[in-house]
């Protein structure tokens, strides 16, 4: 929708009035101390626990301990993460069992975690497993936060990404 001064401007100039189409701007939002990636919010714990108390403070924030969906949000955990190791959603009732996320979901074998734990952490540079009791740093996870705001097509909107803009007509 355009403004009155923007109107008045158009007109003042001699500018053609441009055609009215409405663009959403969706914009993600992590709260302080997250990174965003992707769809998601990501915070990395400067602190120890045990993979069930790391858990409980994830819930705490409204998220998960995280889970990683595709190579990419994979290596960006393990290059973010820096030296230490860090747990991740992923847990199993026992090395006989499949691997399951927080959310109850069937992990999908992107990459197999090593050793025989039910509780798997980033290390190095592989996702490996622990015991729940070992006290170890973690990462969260949550979907980003998205608004939406109204801006009108007009000169100056070039600057926004074509994942930002959603024409409606």
């Amino acid at each position: 929708m355009l403004t009155a001064e923007s109107d008045s401007l158009d007109f003042l100039t001699g500018a053609r009035k441009p055609e009215e189409v409405s663009i959403k701007c969706v914009c993600a939002f992590c709260p302080r101390d997250w990174i965003a990636f992707g769809s998601k919010c990501f915070n990395f714990s400067e602190k120890v626990e045990n993979w069930t108390s790391s858990q409980t403070f994830c819930v705490a924030q409204g998220a998960q301990l995280a889970r990683f969906d595709s190579q990419e949000e994979l290596e960006f955990l393990k290059r973010y993460k820096g030296e230490h190791d860090h747990w991740i959603g992923l847990h199993r009732k026992s090395s006989e069992h499949h691997w399951m996320w927080t959310d109850g979901t069937e992990y999908n074998n992107l990459t197999s975690p090593r050793g025989g734990g039910e509780c798997a952490y980033l290390s190095d540079s592989k996702v490996s497993s622990g015991r729940n009791y070992t006290h170890r740093r973690w990462i969260c996870s949550k979907p980003n936060s998205f608004t939406a705001c109204d801006v009108p097509k007009q000169s100056g909107h070039e600057n926004y990404r074509r994942s930002q803009l959603v024409v409606t007509g």
